[in-house]
């Protein structure tokens, strides 16, 4: 039996260049949202800030470690109104402090973190809303110091 090619029914399209774009469920920050995200940088890391009042290590010893973590809802941000100050540490749990030992050693000294362990991470620091109302909080303290 001969074998018949397929005819193609659609013409073939050029391919798109594959662009490494990240697709977030907000567009991007406004001047005033900047303005917050840096603010929030000043500051800190909540969590390591957390820590220091209570006599815990640290985990913030950069100021390019701190980042700004978007609180979701349903897998979505909320906003950027809604928004977090982290270290890199307590919020991927990536860039470990002390590169020869692991995670969970390290989450012993300094904390968990929230991509890695968020039920350890919430019952050591509160939900996500409590942080978010203690951002706030800084934030109007910032603006007005007494």
């Amino acid at each position: 039996m001969k074998r018949v090619p397929l005819k193609r029914t659609t013409p073939l399209r050029p391919r798109k260049r594959w662009v490494n774009r990240k697709r977030h469920s907000t567009p991007p920050p406004a001047p005033h949202d900047e303005l917050r995200f840096a603010r929030m940088r000043r500051i800190g890391c909540l969590a390591c800030r957390m820590n220091r009042l209570r006599g815990i290590a640290t985990a913030t010893f950069r100021k390019s470690d701190i980042e700004i973590h978007h609180i979701l809802s349903g897998g979505r941000r909320i906003g950027h109104a809604a928004t977090i100050c982290l270290c890199h540490y307590h919020h991927q749990g990536k860039r470990l402090p002390f590169t020869h030992e692991g995670y969970k050693a390290q989450a012993e000294i300094f904390g968990p973190s929230l991509e890695r362990d968020p039920r350890c991470f919430r019952a050591m620091y509160g939900s996500e809303m409590d942080l978010l109302e203690q951002q706030n909080a800084l934030l109007v303290g910032e603006l007005c110091p007494t």
